[in-house]
């Protein structure tokens, strides 16, 4: 079972924007399965997969107000949604040089603010930076279970002032692959303007 919120205007509501910070070692998201698992989500999302480059925003966000429910996140997936509360707990960063199968840049979220800070937005200055980009993606980083076989992830793409949508992601790593997990019992939450 699905839930949807229709938002007319992107004004962040609910959505967790890191403050700007320096990225610290032990801050850079490091991890190769948390980009195995970008990659996936990148390529489910047919627009940033045909990005040339895709931007991502450096720092990680995560939406708290519209997120998934259900008995299984009380069972056997309580280890992910604890990890994923863990990791996303501090800001963390995106690395510049990892392999999510497209080619990428990361920006910082100040850079990408700059663009929005007068009357809204300009996307045009946007696109005009970053022509083929179809935008910008924001990700947290990934919960995972121990044996790292399932993970939580959540990811939005911004590319207009109504274009956009953002959830989070259940996945499973089914014979080296991650996968997205239909796990019955589990409402998802996302937003789309």
């Amino acid at each position: 079972m699905s839930r949807w919120l229709f938002a007319i205007v992107l004004s962040g509501a609910g959505i967790v924007l890191p403050a700007t910070q320096i990225p610290t070692a032990q801050a850079v998201i490091d991890d190769p399965e948390a980009y195995a698992v970008y990659a996936t989500l990148i390529g489910w999302e047919n627009h940033t997969a045909k990005a040339k480059p895709l931007v991502i925003q450096r720092e990680t966000a995560t939406n708290n107000w519209c997120t998934l429910s259900g008995a299984a996140l009380e069972g056997d997936w309580k280890p992910v949604v604890e990890d994923f509360k863990r990791q996303n707990a501090p800001v963390r960063f995106l690395a510049p040089d990892r392999d999510l199968e497209v080619p990428y840049i990361v920006v910082p979220v100040k850079d990408i603010r700059a663009f929005f800070k007068q009357g809204g937005g300009d996307w045009q200055a946007f696109y005009r930076r970053y022509p083929d980009s179809g935008g910008y993606v924001e990700v947290s980083a990934v919960g995972f279970n121990q044996a790292k076989t399932r993970a939580l992830a959540y990811m939005a793409h911004h590319c207009g002032g109504l274009c956009g949508s953002g959830t989070h992601y259940l996945l499973e790593k089914v014979n080296g692959a991650w996968r997205e997990a239909k796990v019955a019992g589990v409402s998802t939450c996302g937003w789309v303007s």
